[in-house]
């Protein structure tokens, strides 16, 4: 996205005597914090509400609001902050997760000393700031005795780009859920004329008809060890892959557009499992999951069969101790076919208690 540059050095010196005015006029610092107010409108340049210790992260809006900038950029960042925001308090406003949207709009001129201080001439930009760093029971001091300020965290600023707003809402939805590790799914809420069941019946219809003509195509025309399994068993068959690929998780997929594998742009390797996200995953996984589940669960079935398995000189495992060393080996591939199922998980939850041998 091309960002409006709105502060040549000639204007400096005007926007800052013009931001005295205010102070005088206005002494008293104001932070909108209304009920029906998403997004917290900073003025007279004071973020003293944001010093301190601070338990929730902050999401800061640098952008302009007046015409004279000709900002066309700004125009989508707080519809797009809006609709994020919203969909943000319907599903997290009781959890631990707590999340504040503030808006530094350079149109009220007594903001450009922050602009000023952070030598930051052009817009717009949007930052995700963390918690304060600062201990809970702590008052957000420093250790030299100075009040923690939010510009002393580190953050993260979202890349904004060119694209359109509905576009705009599902990249910085997907972006607060990989940091935050949340699920602020937004794609049907934005576009005034999403119809959500419509969407949902037209999906089911296209996936009943194409699976159908599939499943009848493949067992009148395909190989012959196919068309002569019973169709009880096809549509078994059909059925677990089906369960496989929804556990994991291709619904996701879809509706996100996940790409199927990406790359790592510091080493240039291949990257096959997400990370830091349990909410975010490539497409790739739904197969890599899949193929795991399905393993495990053959091994368990053989590992029962194998512990009912009754040796006798016209069974096919004669050896009793075979079948011992094969339990053993079975239990091991169980072990490790489950570790692989927890290493995804740590890889995406680094905390996560209940790991058994990180495989990967």
């Amino acid at each position: 996205m091309r960002r409006t540059s709105v502060l040549p050095s000639s204007l400096w010196a005007v926007i800052s005597i013009s931001s005295l005015l205010p102070s005088l006029l206005y002494p008293q610092a104001i932070l909108a914090h209304d009920n029906d107010q998403l997004i917290n409108d900073i003025h007279n340049a004071d973020l003293s509400h944001l010093q301190g210790h601070r338990d929730y992260y902050a999401i800061l809006i640098f952008t302009s609001s007046n015409p004279v900038h000709d900002c066309k950029p700004c125009e989508q960042v707080i519809p797009m902050v809006e609709q994020v925001s919203t969909t943000y308090l319907a599903k997290y406003a009781s959890s631990l997760i707590s999340m504040r949207f503030f808006n530094i709009d350079l149109n009220d001129r007594s903001n450009a000393a922050i602009f000023r201080k952070l030598k930051m001439d052009d817009i717009p930009h949007v930052w995700l700031v963390p918690p304060s760093s600062s201990d809970y029971s702590g008052s957000g001091v420093n250790e030299d005795g100075t009040i923690e300020h939010i510009f002393d965290s580190p953050h993260l600023e979202y890349p904004l780009r060119k694209a359109s707003l509905e576009r705009q809402v599902a990249e910085f939805a997907k972006f607060l859920s990989e940091v935050l590790m949340i699920d602020l799914h937004v794609d049907d809420a934005v576009g005034p004329n999403a119809d959500g069941v419509q969407s949902s019946l037209s999906t089911f219809a296209k996936t009943f008809i194409i699976t159908f003509t599939t499943v009848v195509l493949i067992k009148k025309k395909g190989p012959s060890f196919i068309s002569n399994t019973p169709k009880r068993a096809i549509m078994c068959y059909f059925a677990i892959t089906v369960i496989l690929l929804c556990i994991g998780g291709s619904q996701f997929s879809i509706q996100r557009q996940s790409p199927f594998i990406a790359k790592d742009d510091a080493t240039g390797k291949l990257v096959f499992i997400s990370e830091a996200s349990v909410h975010y995953q490539y497409a790739i996984e739904i197969f890599i999951v899949a193929a795991n589940y399905a393993s495990l669960a053959a091994s368990v079935v053989i590992l029962i069969k194998l512990g009912s398995y009754k040796v006798t000189e016209s069974s096919k495992i004669r050896d009793e101790n075979l079948r011992v060393w094969s339990i053993i080996l079975v239990s091991l591939v169980i072990y490790c076919l489950y570790s692989c199922l927890t290493s995804i998980v740590l890889k995406k939850d680094p905390g996560y208690p209940y790991s058994l041998t990180k495989m990967f």
